[in-house]
């Protein structure tokens, strides 16, 4: 049993993602996501047709990190906020982050380990989602010796919490590196024991007040990209995955290649680095003492070789095969072929570790059998195991501190775009029902306002809560605590004129878009007040000035990418994107509702709010459905009218008694709010009127998204927020 010990932790070793002793030729950093613009690449065994290069490279912080086993100092709570991170951060401070951040030291329990780690919050209110990070081989910190950092800020910057913890000491490697208890014993069952701790990290998080529970991710590289399949296998509660340079095959063919390259970066023949890759695979496997020991003679005859293998031939009486259940044998792929969570996997062109290739083209055949409906497989050119710029991707090769910026800037977008799906598809408890709706009650109010408030809207994560009133000033709220946090000046306010994007925390009113965390000017569209919506992926910005034709403004960009215009009436008060992006609906002055294809650019369908003869009614609001089934509008006639979709047929007719200002869907889309002479709940399927609540000489009205809070506004310059039972 020596012998399997032995090399089944030489193998568990040779997985490797951060050896993080820069300067002495070794590095391994982790993964990057997608730009909007990237294709997904034709794996060919050839170095082709992979991303660009030419972004200049993202800088990690200059200090050297500490040794192995070097006493390391955290912090247990800090609140920083401004620039993006900078060459000054060393491996014992937070990374300058551009979002406000709060740090809490944690500890769990995982069988005999304790871990002990730092869990960052961004510092903007309510629930947020979460990446676990998860170490690969090797004693790391909860920072990675600095190298975590910039990942860190992306995940950060993208509205994620961030969960890290000392990794626990190996009997075979050095002291450990932090304040982490408990050891690794026996390298056979290395990622059984690391799933378990993550799979614990996951229930630790979902109780958590400030980490939504249903949108808990991971990410890690090399030994990580072993580690989160296995944990797959243990839990549902798992929502995204992130992996960089993980193998696509087993722990002995993986380290089989790994030693086979590494021959060829010390001068050996690609015949020599052949037989030693094949014997080392065929030792591990062998079934036979004479198996083991032909291949045993191969592999000893090259010094590299050694390390893994050591330099003796057991004897006989001494050896046993491997047991096949053993973490080496475990490959990754047999779980990535049933795993439709969304995945993005990167890999770099130079990696002399892990087969990038084959790696690559193993994870989009499994996605793809899988039926995996979001995963993005990206093979990154000119970057090494740790997707860190490289000319050989050698082990001995001196490195630059930075990561490829492709990496980064990918991740971060896949990030935000995740978000607004993952929130999407999170199951959204009937929010009020006609037993539920007498429970609906009042929390608080805010106040500020000089005038009567005539829009409100919350920001995709719920964090925050918008209002824009008469007294020509637009209020960003705390909705967890009730606090002001910003006030913005504007030249004149109307209905629906503000909105925050789905994604993220970008803002917009018509004449400028803002990010709410940075407190910065992004984009100056420019154009005159009027109603304004956001696409559901927040990519486009649609704008509807007084008497001009509707915008369609692309918010990356800043370019207008079309208009919409009609020749008998440009005065929209009301626009909506359909719940999948394709259609733009405006409510306009002259009782007609106009629908256009967002792609084309034309106009798809009328529909005439009021059928009666000789009226002409004000359209006030729209709403679609969150499934897109339903569509709702508002007139100055005091009906609010229930659409079918598929037919644009009246389903119901619903007397508000008076102009519905405003209309909401619940975020199950059971329920519909309407704002006016009073608050009103109706239920959406049977058009019955469940409740009417003490608020009246309303303007606004909107559900939160995770559908706990209702907020209503208007003439008495006062925002109530509701609680909603679950």
């Amino acid at each position: 049993m020596c012998y399997i010990r032995y090399v089944v932790r030489i193998i568990t070793a040779a997985m490797a993602i951060l050896v993080l002793l820069a300067g002495c030729g070794k590095s391994e950093p982790i993964a990057a996501p997608v730009p909007a613009t990237a294709t997904r690449i034709a794996l060919e065994p050839t170095h082709t047709a992979l991303l660009p290069t030419a972004i200049p490279p993202t800088v990690m912080p200059t200090d050297v990190p500490p040794t192995e086993g070097q006493p390391t100092t955290w912090p247990t709570q800090t609140a920083t906020a401004t620039a993006a991170p900078t060459a000054t951060a060393t491996p014992t401070e937070p990374m300058p982050t551009a979002v406000p951040v709060e740090v809490e030291e944690i500890t769990f329990q995982s069988g005999h380990f304790k871990l002990v780690g730092d869990l960052q919050i961004p510092g903007t209110g309510g629930r947020h989602p979460a990446i676990i990070m998860v170490h690969g081989d090797g004693n790391i910190d909860r920072y990675g010796w600095g190298w975590y950092r910039p990942i860190m800020e992306r995940f950060l910057r993208a509205g994620y919490a961030v969960l890290s913890w000392d990794k626990p000491n190996t009997s075979w490697d050095e002291p450990g590196t932090g304040e982490s208890t408990g050891e690794f014993v026996n390298g056979a069952w290395i990622i059984t024991d690391r799933a378990s701790i993550l799979v614990d990290a996951v229930e630790f998080l979902k109780k958590h007040p400030a980490i939504d529970p249903q949108r808990i991710g991971v990410w890690g590289g090399s030994q990580g990209g072993v580690v989160m399949p296995m944990a797959l296998t243990m839990t549902d509660d798992i929502a995204f995955m992130i992996v960089v340079s993980g193998p696509g095959v087993n722990g002995i063919d993986q380290t089989a290649y790994l030693i086979g390259q590494q021959m060829l970066c010390q001068g050996y023949s690609e015949e020599e680095a052949k037989l030693a890759e094949q014997s080392f695979a065929d030792m591990c496997k062998a079934t036979t003492y004479e198996g083991y020991r032909e291949n045993m003679v191969n592999l000893i005859q090259f010094p590299p070789v050694l390390s893994f293998t050591g330099a003796d031939i057991f004897p006989e009486e001494e050896w046993i095969p491997w047991d096949p259940k053993v973490d080496a044998f475990f490959d990754p792929i047999t779980v990535i072929e049933k795993t439709t969570i969304p995945v993005l996997a990167f890999f770099g062109e130079k990696d002399t570790q892990v087969d990038p290739f084959q790696g690559a083209q193993a994870y989009e055949q499994a996605l793809q059998k899988a039926g995996n409906q979001h995963y993005r497989v990206e093979l990154i050119p000119g970057v090494n195991h740790g997707l860190v710029p490289a000319e050989t991707g050698c082990m001995n090769e001196a490195l630059p501190r930075m990561y490829a910026p492709e990496y980064l800037d990918l991740m971060e977008e896949w990030l935000v775009q995740l978000s607004a799906s993952l929130r999407k598809q999170a199951v959204v408890p009937a929010a009020i029902s006609v037993d539920t709706a007498g429970q609906v009650k009042l929390l608080s109010t805010l106040s500020g306002h000089r005038d009567k408030v005539y829009t409100l809207d919350f920001s995709g994560d719920g964090a925050y809560l918008a209002s824009h009133s008469g007294d020509k000033e637009v209020k960003i709220w705390d909705v967890r605590n009730g606090q002001l946090l910003q006030t913005f000046s504007t030249s004149v306010a109307v209905r629906n004129d503000i909105a925050f994007s789905p994604v993220g925390t970008l803002f917009a009113y018509a004449e400028e878009i803002w990010d709410v965390r940075s407190l910065q000017v992004l984009q100056t569209p420019g154009q005159d007040s009027g109603a304004v919506a956001f696409s559901p992926d927040g990519s486009l910005l649609a704008i509807a000035p007084a008497g001009q034709p509707i915008v369609l403004w692309d918010v990356a960009s800043g370019q207008v990418v079309r208009t919409f215009d009609d020749p008998v009436e440009n005065l929209f008060r009301s626009l909506v994107f359909s719940p999948d992006g394709t259609l733009l609906a405006a409510g306009s002055n002259n009782n007609i509702i106009r629908l256009w294809d967002v792609a084309g650019g034309g106009l798809t369908r009328t529909i005439q709010h009021d059928t009666a003869e000789d009226i002409r009614e004000h359209i006030l609001d729209l709403a679609f459905s969150p499934d897109g089934r339903v569509f709702v509008s508002g007139g100055t006639d005091g009906i609010a009218r229930l659409w079918d979709v598929q037919s644009w047929q009246v389903v119901h007719e619903l007397n508000t008694g008076d102009a519905p200002t405003g209309l909401a869907f619940s975020p199950d889309g059971a329920i519909l709010a309407s704002s006016g002479p009073r608050l009103q709940l109706w239920d959406v399927k049977s058009g019955k009127l469940l409740r009417t609540l003490p608020h009246s000489d309303l303007i606004a009205v909107a559900f939160s998204p995770d559908g706990t809070l209702l907020a209503s506004a208007g003439y008495d310059q006062q925002i109530c927020l509701w609680g909603i039972p679950r």
